[in-house]
This record gives C-alpha cells, structure tokens and sequence, in this order.
C-alpha cells in the first residue's frame, strides 16, 4: 500500500481499532517510511494531549438552573380550548387582513386602467321576438304548395 492510502488508517491504528492483518501491513510500512512514521508519532501526542485535558465541569448554580428549567413543570395547563381560541382568533385576524390587501389590489387596478378618449355609445339593437318565424310563416301560398 502507498503512503496515502495508510494514512486514511492512522488514527484507527493509534486507538487500536484495525484487524491484525492491517495493523501487520501498517507497522511494516513504519518501520520502511520515517515520514509516515513522524505522522503517526505526532497524531499518537495529540491523541495523549487530548486524553489529559482536565474535564470542565460547570457550576453547580448552572446544573440548578437547568435542571429548574428542564425537569420541573411548569405551573398549571391551561384548558386545551384556550389554545383553540386564540388559534382561531389568529386565522381570522389574517383572513381580514388577506381581504383587505385584495380588496385594497382590486382598487389600484381600477384606477391604473385608462378612460376611453371620447366617449362611445353603444346603441341597443331593438329586435322583435320571433321576427324571423314571422317572415318565414308570412310567405305566399303559392310558394307552401311546391313544397
């Protein structure tokens, strides 16, 4: 194996952690390569600097306040339909307000559409009912006879 392959299996080596066989292979490359062998004996120091860092343990006024806040309840429930009311009061609050902005949208645009020039009329075309049954019922005897 090549330098970079084994160093992917440094620290495994270090805590112990590998098969024999790889454990075998790597010892043997050490002994062959003093640049990996550096780099383990520096990863080995920082694993033994990071064992002998004392512990930070907090104060006990901190594990009191966490503790108060974490495990204790917290007074009284409330009734379940309070939760209910105000939830309602909400959604209702920003439907009104939905209306609103739409309402408040419909009226800029109508007031961005432009007025016509001059002014059209549109004359209504005044029909008769049934004026075209009329004209064909009204036709001349002889004409009904051809057919």
């Amino acid at each position: 194996m090549t330098c970079e392959e084994l160093r992917e299996f440094f620290d495994d080596y270090i805590l112990g952690e590998l098969d024999e066989a790889v454990e075998i292979r790597i010892s043997e490359h050490l002994l062959e390569c003093g640049s990996c062998r550096r780099e383990v004996e520096e990863r080995e120091s920082l694993f033994v600097d990071f064992r002998n860092i004392p512990k930070l343990i907090p104060p006990e006024s901190a594990n009191r306040k966490i503790r108060n806040t974490v495990l204790t309840p917290t007074g009284e429930k409330k009734p379940f339909y309070r939760h209910w009311i105000a939830k309602t009061a909400y959604m209702a609050a920003a439907f009104l307000v939905g209306m609103v902005l739409m309402r408040g949208v419909d009226v800029v645009s109508l007031r961005a559409r432009e007025k016509p020039a001059a002014e059209t009329r549109i004359r209504p075309s005044y029909r008769i009912p049934y004026a075209d049954t009329i004209k064909f019922y009204s036709a001349p005897a002889k004409n009904l006879a051809r057919i």
